[in-house]
């Protein structure tokens, strides 16, 4: 079950856990698309990295030549406008990553518990004479 589950919720956390390049919506999604982005890893680590990298910095005037003329990271002179477009400008790395702590224990707790309740179960075998003289037997 989990070979034939994995690469489906895979997709999912990257279709939600992905930010559009264009810029934030001004449409804000579903509440369902919402409750999905929040368990996407991959949306928690995009947010941290982002944020750490971009947070304060300058870009130089040398390498917007080559960025963006339309759209929404057009003309951005810092990290910090970069951020506004992409709708992070009051996230942190710090809230991102502990965000991403509390889901991979969730998802912990979530494998440990689905391996208790799929283990596969054995009966116990109770000690008689049959087991007395296989193991003599066999030793």
């Amino acid at each position: 079950a989990s070979l034939v589950l994995g690469v489906p919720v895979c997709v999912v956390h990257m279709v939600v856990g992905v930010i559009s390049p264009a810029g934030a919506s001004k449409k804000p999604p579903s509440a369902a698309m919402r409750a999905v982005a929040l368990t996407s890893p991959i949306k928690w680590v995009i947010r941290s990295v982002l944020c750490l990298e971009l947070r304060g910095m300058q870009l130089v005037k040398s390498t917007l030549s080559g960025g963006p003329r339309m759209g929404g990271l057009a003309l951005v002179r810092s990290g910090d406008q970069v951020l506004e477009r992409l709708g992070l400008q009051d996230e942190t790395a710090a809230h991102a990553s502990a965000r991403l702590g509390m889901l991979t224990g969730a998802y912990l707790l979530a494998a440990l518990v689905g391996q208790q309740l799929a283990r596969p179960h054995f009966q116990t075998l109770k000690s008689g004479r049959g087991l007395e003289r296989q193991s003599a037997l066999s030793t």
